[in-house]
């Protein structure tokens, strides 16, 4: 019932209200008359009347309810001093918040449209001070929580309708009350909202702000403390309630401003961050809302920051580069002090930034970020006509310490410059003239430009640009570069928009902006402009540490400076000024040398001179004033290698430039020859002290390095080959600094530049001996490959900088070596088989680390040759079975890298076998690449496969190198890794089974010696199976060769040899060769030579050998089809030697067969040798049912006896005429024909009773099965 009654009641509120829309007079005049006095009013009535007032705001119609505020205030006004209950208070704070808001918005401003109000400001100041009294007096003393805060919201509201004076008489009460609720638990939003509305209702009048100033400190403390609050992200309320004390702020701040200032001044005084912060958010806040105002105080305000930021006091920088962004909003920066923020700014535009505290919002790059956009901002500054900062941001330029500000300060002077430039202003003429002490001169300005526009393409040029505008009249650099930079800087800007960093070609370039300084020179033609210049690029090159670049490239500028002058004497002298610097690191001697090379192109005999004088400080003995001087002061080891590397340089250089005018072709004087060859002499004297001095030792490898590489590509360029004369004493030279360097570690890069000079020596003439050529690999590959494992040079580095070199100077060292290689085979590609070949004893090496370097150089090598632009036919690899066999193994390396290694070499050799043959039949260069890639090979296929590799590569063969092959293979099968004996079983059995017919002949019985004798070694599985695939290929292609030897082993035959015959079974055509040549030797009669002392019995023993290898053979199931296909004929041959055996019973005491048996193994004599060798023949030819009847009646001991053996061979006939199929009885009918009238006596007899017997047998079958028979006989 409760629950119906309420939604009968809201139903009824909203049918009220939905009446009151469009009958709003009639709706209040029926609520006037349900208010009684003295008597409370329904709650769901109050409910009624808080819904109508919201039908007062512009979103519910023509503003319906409005004419009708007076008349609901004062229904609900009587009743208001009998409310004691929370929930009616609520309700009756409803309902007058809403009415004293729309009452106070339309006094203000009458609605359009809407009918006349019913009550005027006086009625609704007597309204708003009666409801005032009712809640300040009787509600305000005893409300607490929910009622508290509906009674501040409600009289905060009021404060706007009452009049001036009634707030007079209760503003110290009004404050000193709200000020103690901050004390309570109530939300302090509450407080702060109605603090706002109070201070803004009485500073309206700023005659009542005296009446304030007395508890204007209670209020900022107060406000203050609620702006230091620390707020949470979920709690809206005490985001607004920081947000309202920052508007109270912002009320008091037109009237208080000094006082406002002082305040805060004083907060900012300790080192408090809350406070500090807090500070700054209600400074921003101000200097924001109320610039105009702001004329007092705004230096003390910009002076009280800077003194933040000079002190170092700040902790969070978000509120400091806020409150900065608002100062330059409103054009601060240039007061007094303003510099320090933008200072401050700029430094903050840096990565990384400062430490920023954990826990803040904003991480380095927010600020970073934040900063950059607020210098941005400075552009529009303009617009407002306000003071422009770009003498502040012009003196962050210069300084190398804002390297990454650089960008955002040369966009922003940019666009300032040309705003001004537009808008007549020009702030920048001529204040570099006349204010050299603030402001950066001229050549600092210009030098630090250029040179960040080396690498940052764009935003320093379009700063130049902006800086000399065509119509100044006071230039900032010089008044004679107007014309040539209007037409030079353009180009350059037009060339980089076409362009992006991945496109741009930063040589070229650089090159540009030398030949802009440099006709920029010309056009000045100033001396004493040129030497500011030049002292200027000096004075900032050794400030460079970032990057080796910002160290090199302004040396060439220096040289573009004295290459455009044309006093001879000021060349000279700054020529040795530049020599005389200090020269510790690398990039400086770069540098300078690359600015004497420049120097010498236009005044090459100076410099020579000046290099002359200077090469004398090497000497102690030097009679050069002035340079003597300074040799004494240069006694140190490390000053003199630095002096003999900075000349080492030098030299190259300008013989670099010596030889490009020698090619152009241009003469050259013979003094400046002569001079060059002193200088060279000089040099080389120099050369035996480097064994001493390991930095003199590099530097003047460095120095070589560098000279052989630009005079090699002098050379490649030429028309005419130069022969240089030293070329075989330099590698010399090397090979023994090479020899020198410990194996054990590898701790300096001199073996790296050593290999790196013989680089450079390929492209000049003549090529090297091959004597010469030899020591120098061997050298290398030693002093390379026998150094630790990375790993060990890795783990015996102290800490990670340290390994991280370790790993580069190997990574440099072993890419030298593979350069080195690399160039001698572009030397002579057909010395590339010597290259490999002196690497096979490290491929073979027991050290992992050892055979995969060498491995990783000859897949390297191999690349090389494979993929040579102009391909040369003459290219052999004579020993190309030897590699094979090599590379062969190393696919199946127990390191997997070696593995994948050496496939990868395999493919390139093969690929260079294919374009050589493809070559050879007159294919071109493009048609051999796509048969290349159409084929069927790839690494993959050869990894861990090394059939695939003999199926490769057996046709490229010829029969010497397939032989070498399989001999060298022969050494792998004994190898104690098992994967690589394994392997080099496959590679014999794969080569044999392809070509084993192209095996030279009188390596055919070293062949089958060496697999016989390493059998007895290997007892791996794989391997032995391996091997017996070999021999068993190897006699199937020559079976002449293979079986006499294997005929000739003695009997009784060990396990290895009966294993070989039972091989030869298990593949059909070499079966079927060896059974024919085993049938001929069986079917030959023994011949007693005349004079001869060998007696038959000796001359049967190969016919026993026969015997004992047809037991063996065909004991295998596979030789089943062969068998089957020569059974006539072999079993004739069997039993003929059956009679012959057991007739002449030759060796009757030896055993010449091991049989196993239900007693273990037995020796067994030839006769029962031969007898088993044709039951093992009626076996595996699959005839078992002729066996069995044989057996039955007892026809092997017909057989064995001389008196009943043809009565032995009735009984197997009669058993072959039983069982067999008449086409089987052909096939040996077929046999018998041509022996019935043999000459030899005991085949005649015995093919007449295989006919005989045959006859009978056949008379007593079907007719039908006998006429089959005999349609075929």
């Amino acid at each position: 019932i409760k629950e119906l009654k309420e939604e009968f009641e809201e139903a009824a509120i909203a049918i009220i209200v939905a009446v009151g829309k469009h009958c709003p007079g009639e709706v209040v005049a029926t609520l006037q008359e349900r208010f009684q006095s003295k008597v409370l009013p329904l709650h769901q009535v109050l409910c009624a009347v808080e819904k109508l007032c919201q039908l007062s705001g512009r979103l519910s119609g023509p503003y319906v309810m409005a004419p009708y505020i007076g008349a609901m205030w004062d229904c609900v006004l009587p009743a208001l001093p009998l409310v004691e209950s929370e929930e009616y208070m609520l309700v009756f704070s409803d309902v007058l918040r809403g009415l004293a808001k729309y009452a106070s918005r339309y006094l203000a401003e009458p609605p359009q449209g809407a009918k006349k109000l019913d009550i005027t400001g006086e009625t609704a100041a007597a309204k708003a001070y009666v409801t005032f009294l009712v809640f300040f007096n009787k509600w305000f003393p005893t409300a607490k929580g929910k009622v508290m805060e509906a009674t501040l919201d409600v009289i905060g509201q009021l404060f706007s309708i009452m009049s001036v004076q009634t707030l007079k008489n209760h503003l110290q009460c009004l404050i000193s009350q709200l000020l103690h609720q901050y004390g309570t638990r109530i939300q302090h939003f509450y407080v702060t909202e109605c603090l706002c509305h109070l201070l803004h209702a009485v500073l309206c009048h700023q005659k009542w702000s005296k009446r304030l100033y007395q508890s204007l400190d209670n209020i900022l403390s107060s406000l203050f403390a609620q702006v230091c609050t620390k707020t949470d992200e979920s709690d809206m309320l005490s985001k607004c309630n920081q947000t309202s004390a920052l508007r109270a702020f912002q009320v008091l701040g037109p009237v208080y401003q000094e006082e406002i200032m002082a305040f805060l001044r004083k907060q900012m005084e300790g080192s408090e961050e809350v406070k500090c912060t807090a500070a700054l958010t209600v400074l921003r806040e101000v200097a924001e809302e109320f610039t105009p105002h702001m004329d007092k105080v705004k230096e003390i305000m910009v002076q009280s920051v800077a003194l933040i930021i000079q002190e170092n006091i700040y902790k969070i920088k978000r509120p400091l580069l806020q409150l900065i962004r608002s100062c330059a909003c409103c054009g601060y920066l240039t007061l007094p002090g303003g510099s320090v923020l933008v200072d401050f700014l700029i430094r903050q535009c840096e990565l990384p930034g400062s430490i920023v505290k954990h826990g803040s919002d904003w991480d380095e790059e927010a600020v970073q970020v934040y900063s950059i956009n607020t210098l941005n901002l400075l552009t529009e500054v303009i617009k407002r006509k306000s003071k422009v900062p770009w003498k502040m941001l012009l003196q962050f330029v210069c300084p190398l310490e804002y390297a990454n500000t650089f960008i955002p300060v040369c966009k922003t002077l940019t666009s300032l410059f040309i705003k001004s430039g537009k808008g007549g202003l020009s702030p920048y003429l001529g204040e570099l003239h006349r204010r050299p002490t603030e402001l950066p001169t001229p050549q600092a300005l210009l030098i630090r430009l250029l040179v960040r526009n080396s690498h940052l393409f764009g935003p320093a040029l379009q700063l130049l640009h902006a800086l000399h505008p065509l119509n100044s009249l006071h230039p900032v650099m010089h008044s004679d570069l107007g014309q040539l930079w209007k037409e030079m800087i353009p180009e350059l800007i037009q060339y980089l928009e076409t362009h992006n960093e991945g496109t741009l070609e930063e040589e070229k370039w650089k090159d540009k902006l030398l030949q802009l300084l440099e006709r920029s020179m010309e056009a000045i033609m100033d001396d004493a402009w040129s030497c500011e210049l030049a002292n200027e690029i000096l004075v900032k090159s050794k400030s460079y540490s970032q990057r080796p670049q910002d160290k090199f490239f302004p040396y060439k500028f220096y040289g573009a400076v004295l290459r455009a002058s044309r006093n001879r004497d000021m060349v000279r002298e700054y020529l040795s000024i530049i020599l005389r610097t200090s020269q510790q690191e690398e990039a400086e001697r770069e540098g300078i040398a690359s600015a004497i090379s420049l120097v010498a192109t236009r005044h090459l005999t100076d410099t020579l001179v000046v290099l002359q004088e200077f090469i004398s400080m090497m000497n102690p003995e030097s009679q050069v004033t002035g340079l003597s001087r300074v040799h004494s002061h240069r006694e140190s080891e490390s000053e003199r290698s630095d002096i003999f590397s900075l000349y080492s340089l030098c030299l190259s250089h300008v013989c670099f430039q010596m030889f490009l005018r020698l090619i152009e072709p241009q003469n050259v004087e013979q003094e400046t020859t002569w001079k060059l060859s002193d200088l060279e002499s000089q040099h080389a004297l120099e050369c035996d002290k480097l064994v001493e001095n390991l930095s003199l030792k590099l530097n003047f490898l460095r120095s070589v390095a560098a000279f052989t590489r630009t005079v090699g590509d002098i050379a490649q360029k030429a028309k005419e080959a130069h022969e240089f004369s030293q070329k075989t004493m330099i590698v010399a030279f090397m090979v023994k600094l090479i020899e020198e360097e410990s194996v054990n570690l590898l701790s300096n890069p001199v073996r790296q530049q050593a290999m790196i000079v013989v680089t450079n020596l390929r492209k000049l003439k003549p090529p090297l001996k091959p004597e010469k050529k030899a020591n120098l690999l061997r050298a290398c590959y030693k002093s390379v490959f026998s150094l630790p494992p990375v790993e060990t040079m890795l783990a015996e580095a102290c800490d990670n900088i340290q390994r991280q070199l370790s790993e580069s100077l190997y990574k440099e060292t072993i890419d030298a070596l593979r350069g080195m290689l690399e160039g001698l085979v572009f030397e002579c590609p057909v010395e590339a088989q010597k290259i490999l070949e002196y690497l096979e004893p490290w491929l073979i090496s027991r050290k992992d680390h050892e055979r995969e370097r060498a491995m990783w150089c000859s897949a390297r090598i191999l690349r090389c040759v494979a993929k040579l632009p102009n391909f040369d036919t003459s290219i052999e690899f004579s020993r190309l079975g030897r590699l094979v066999r090599l590379l062969a193994l190393r696919c199946h390396d127990p390191v997997d890298n070696i593995c994948f290694l050496a496939a990868r070499a395999v493919y390139n050799l093969y690929c260079i076998q294919l374009v050589k043959r493809q070559l050879k039949k007159g294919h071109g260069l493009t048609k051999v690449d796509t048969l290349k890639n159409l084929g069927t090979y790839s690494p993959s296929v050869f990894y861990n496969n090394t059939s695939q590799i003999a199926k490769a590569f057996a046709e490229y063969f010829t029969p010497l190198q397939l032989t070498n092959l399989v001999l060298t293979a022969l050494d792998g099968l004994t190898d104690p890794r098992g994967k690589i004996s394994r392997a080099a079983g496959e590679l014999l059995s794969a080569i044999l089974e392809e070509r084993g017919e192209s095996l030279r002949r009188h390596k055919v019985d070293d062949t089958l010696t060496g697999i016989y004798q390493r059998l007895s070694l290997i007892h791996e599985p794989t391997t032995r199976q391996e091997m017996l695939r070999a021999v068993c290929f190897l006699a199937g292609n020559n079976t002449k060769k293979v079986v006499p030897i294997l005929l000739d082993h003695p009997l009784p035959w060990d396990s290895n040899t009966t294993e070989l015959w039972r091989f030869l079974g298990t593949r059909r055509e070499t079966t079927l060769n060896v059974l024919q040549l085993l049938i001929t030797i069986l079917e030959e009669k023994p011949v007693q030579k005349a004079k001869s002392n060998i007696s038959d019995d000796e001359i049967a023993l190969q016919p026993v050998a026969v015997t004992c290898a047809l037991c063996e053979m065909l004991s295998t199931p596979n030789c089943r089809d062969a068998v089957q296909e020569l059974y006539p004929r072999l079993l004739l041959a069997v039993l003929g030697h059956v009679q012959r055996v057991i007739e002449q019973n030759p060796l009757e005491n030896m055993g010449v067969y091991r049989k196993e048996g239900g007693q273990g193994e037995r020796l067994i004599l030839p006769a029962s040798c031969a007898l088993e060798a044709v039951k093992t023949l009626l076996s595996g030819a699959g005839y078992v049912e002729v066996l069995d009847y044989v057996e039955e009646h007892r026809g092997w001991d017909l057989l064995s006896s001389p008196s009943d053996y043809y009565c032995g061979i009735m009984e197997i006939t009669s058993a072959m005429v039983k069982h067999f199929t008449p086409l089987n009885l052909h096939r040996i009918f077929n046999q018998l024909i041509p022996l019935l009238n043999s000459e030899n006596e005991h085949d005649k007899i015995m093919s007449r009773a295989f006919y005989a017997q045959e006859r009978v047998i056949l008379v007593k079958r079907l007719p039908t099965q006998q006429i089959e028979l005999e349609s075929l006989l």
